[in-house]
């Protein structure tokens, strides 16, 4: 009698059991195969917004470089038609903010261009500022080297008047000159506190320049000037900040792995990144002289209908 009472309580106990292992497996198997799915959405949908972010760059070095061909194309006595020209650029890009013209001008030809570009601009002098120091106005270099002062802007308002007459002391400038001239291509720089934004140190950097040489027509490998774009890089990477289908929060960073941009790599970075763990994909942006590495992170891995 005791036997049998032990068998009516046994046998409902292992099928217990074994229905409650079968239901789990079967919960961890729909688990994992809707976490696999959700990875999969993600990464093709981070594979669509670092291809976006490509496409839109590509777009704008493209712009600048119409607006370098202008210079190589036409004649000097026509350049002063730069702006009907370059209104037509700026206008057509969300994130290209201003074209700037750099001529090459000798140490024995600035005081004749400063009276020139006085002509349209009265206000016009040519100024720098050395790494680490002031604003300083004239021409500072050793040994005589050519420098590159902004000459004209597009559009002219008052915050790219801010930007013309400065020309770069510093050498890694010499070093973009260096490598546009020797490879033909634009210079993307690491983010910059933009002149259009003001002198403050403490202002955010939000800018990146892009570098676009101008070769002679008769002499392709003399240099004569360079077109400079004038980007509000954060423009770019809000924009593939995105929701996914489930609601989800896609968060975003983007770390810069070009040169000199060590010391202050992140462009950009979702609120929340630090503390939020969720899954993470890496996708590349190459530009011609450097690698944007782009992080995507889901804020949560899955979502509480899943």
């Amino acid at each position: 009698m005791q036997q049998l009472t032990k068998k009516k309580y046994l046998y409902p106990f292992l099928v217990f059991n074994f229905a409650l292992l079968l239901t789990l497996y079967a919960v961890y198997f729909v688990y994992q195969s809707q976490f696999k799915y959700t990875v999969s959405l993600v990464d093709k949908l981070a594979e669509q917004q670092a291809e976006n972010l490509q496409q839109v760059v590509e777009s704008d070095l493209q712009f600048i470089g119409a607006g370098a061909n202008f210079f190589h194309a036409t004649q000097p006595e026509d350049w002063h038609r730069f702006p009907v020209f370059a209104d037509q650029i700026v206008s057509s890009s969300q994130t290209l903010i201003a074209l700037q013209w750099m001529p090459r001008i000798e140490h024995h030809q600035v005081a004749a261009h400063v009276e020139k570009v006085k002509r349209t601009y009265p206000f016009y002098e040519i100024y720098t500022v050395p790494k680490d120091g002031p604003k300083t106005l004239g021409y500072i270099m050793r040994n005589d080297e050519p420098i590159y002062p902004a000459s004209d802007v597009y559009p002219r308002n008052q915050a790219n008047f801010n930007a013309l007459g400065y020309y770069s002391s510093r050498l890694r400038f010499q070093l973009v000159l260096d490598g546009i001239r020797e490879t033909g291509q634009p210079s993307v720089s690491d983010k910059i506190r933009l002149l259009q934004d003001g002198f403050d140190r403490s202002l955010a950097k939000t800018g990146l320049l892009v570098y676009h040489p101008v070769f002679s027509s008769e002499n392709a490998k003399e240099l004569v000037g360079v077109v400079i774009g004038v980007i509000r890089s954060t423009k770019y990477f809000e924009s593939i900040v995105v929701r996914t289908a489930t609601e989800q929060d896609l968060l975003v960073k983007v770390t810069d792995m070009g040169f000199d941009a060590e010391d202050d790599p992140i462009l950009y970075e979702s609120n929340n990144w630090d503390v939020t763990s969720g899954i993470e994909i890496t996708k590349r942006v190459v530009l011609p002289n450097r690698e944007w590495i782009v992080d995507f992170k889901l804020d949560r891995k899955v979502t509480d209908n899943d």
